[in-house]
């Protein structure tokens, strides 16, 4: 497994789950833009190590029955690890982003969910991490949102594709959360911006997503795939400030059309 304390690129979060899917929290570092899923088995097993398809993904090294892994198959994968190129407007974007955002972003979801159809036990679950900026226009965020919004749509098509074994697949589009990426930001105005546009006027917490995360990995979540579920603090939900004067046709609770 790759070291934590190697001062890699990227960090890539998931989190570990045994029957009856509860176990602990687990990070992995892993090089920015190399990585492309987290796998959860019983206990969380590792990292893909290609972008492009070509490497041997850990999903398989494991299923060999590799020394330090477990094998045969899993009851899930979470497709997590990504980079985030936001402040890029359509000015300033290059081929060399868009192709390294989508490489990472959205083929280590599509080859994520390959694999995951040829290891994961029938029943089992795949959870893929989008992001808010993929259901919403933001300004500057060219390659980024328009990778996030990919995964919301590969996960309807992976949803259909392993409802015959009763596999589901679905997504969780995060808002601002407090990970190092928001935090390593000094005075990082995005902070305050999402406190006050929220309406639930915070940003969040990696144990939430961690707690959606494990219910859809649950037995109660066996009915839901193809779904994307925005954490976000209502964000996506619509504007909290809004300036308006009501027209002279409102008077005493009424509308009146000659005024």
């Amino acid at each position: 497994m790759p070291n934590p304390n190697t001062p890699y690129g990227l960090q890539a979060v998931s989190y570990a789950w045994g029957a009856p899917y509860a176990g602990a929290t687990r990070t992995y570092y892993v090089p920015a833009g190399n990585a492309t899923a987290l796998f959860f088995g019983d206990p969380l097993l590792g990292v893909t190590n290609s972008s492009d398809g070509n490497g041997i993904p850990v999903l398989e090294i494991a299923a060999a029955g590799a020394s330090g892994y477990i094998s045969g198959v899993f009851q899930g994968i979470t497709n997590n690890a990504g980079i985030q190129p936001l402040g890029v407007a359509f000015e300033e974007v290059t081929g060399p982003l868009l192709e390294r955002t989508f490489a990472v972003n959205v083929n280590g979801v599509a080859f994520g969910l390959k694999y995951a159809g040829r290891h994961l036990a029938d029943g089992g679950r795949v959870i893929n991490l989008a992001s808010f900026v993929g259901l919403i226009g933001v300004p500057r965020g060219t390659a980024y949102a328009a990778s996030k919004a990919a995964v919301v749509h590969l996960t309807k098509l992976g949803a259909i594709e392993l409802a015959p074994r009763r596999i589901t697949v679905n997504a969780i589009s995060p808002g601002t959360i407090l990970t190092p990426a928001v935090t390593r930001i000094a005075t990082n105005p995005e902070i305050p911006f999402i406190e006050r546009r929220t309406p639930l006027g915070r940003l969040g917490q990696p144990e939430e997503v961690a707690a959606l995360c494990h219910f859809l990995a649950s037995d109660e979540a066996a009915y839901i795939t193809g779904q994307n579920i925005a954490m976000d603090g209502g964000l996506t939900v619509g504007w909290t400030e809004y300036d308006l004067v009501p027209p002279a046709n409102i008077q005493h609770g009424r509308w009146v059309d000659d005024v």
